[in-house]
């Protein structure tokens, strides 16, 4: 298994993680839709036990007391997992020699160069008759970075790489160099770009629409990333 594929499937489980506490706090939120305020709710049992009613109504009371601790505590940062496994596994870091990881970040830009080329692979299979195990986005990769770099605080040494900006300006320039190219080449009536003009035409353009492909791919990966680490923020 490779690096960024073992990354990838820490990023799934996470999300996974994710999936499940949206699940609850939407499954809470139903069932406490008729609460006016979980916050500042009254003791039933209290209630029930000040107005001298049966034992039965106070049981109730106290069940319905109890039902709605759960509701609240449900909605409070206890259940947010993803902050609570970077706080409990960043003190197991901590504890044992690191100092092999904190160049971690030197190693996402390899990692990201991978995942485009990866991800364009598996793009174009959808259009053959037999996609195998094609698919149209992997979230999981994203996830996973956000991750790491937040467990082993290394945000701002990735951050001033500057990474994706310069490598989105650097695929935008190599567009335009190839656009200079292929238009000064039909103007000089060079006798070579005639001979071949057909085919230097479709390479030309095979050139281009790989590198708008792969620009648009360093786009989306930035912002899944930068929607990652959202959720590792703290507040």
């Amino acid at each position: 298994m490779g690096f960024r594929e073992l990354i990838t499937q820490v990023g799934n489980a996470l999300g996974l993680v994710r999936l499940l506490r949206s699940a609850s706090i939407n499954a809470c939120s139903k069932a406490a839709e008729f609460v006016p305020a979980l916050e500042e709710r009254p003791a039933f049992y209290e209630l029930a036990e000040n107005a001298g009613l049966s034992q039965i109504t106070r049981t109730c009371g106290a069940r319905l007391d109890q039902t709605l601790e759960i509701l609240k505590a449900n909605f409070s940062e206890r259940t947010d997992f993803l902050r609570l496994m970077v706080k409990n596994l960043a003190g197991i870091v901590e504890q044992n020699d690191r100092s092999h990881l904190d160049l971690f970040y030197i190693l996402i830009p390899a990692l990201t160069l991978n995942y485009v080329e990866n991800i364009l692979i598996v793009k174009e299979k959808l259009t053959k008759k037999n996609p195998g195990d094609a698919f149209l986005t992997d979230d999981g990769f994203s996830l996973g970075l956000a991750y790491f770099l937040k467990l082993l605080e290394l945000n701002r040494r990735f951050e001033a790489l500057h990474w994706f900006d310069e490598m989105s300006s650097g695929l935008q320039e190599e567009t335009v160099r190839l656009t200079t190219e292929r238009t000064k080449k039909k103007t000089t009536g060079a006798k070579n770009y005639k001979t071949n003009e057909e085919e230097q035409n479709m390479q030309a353009q095979l050139s281009l629409r790989r590198i708008r492909l792969q620009l648009e791919e360093f786009r989306m990966l930035h912002l899944n990333w930068e929607a990652a680490a959202i959720l590792f923020r703290e507040e």
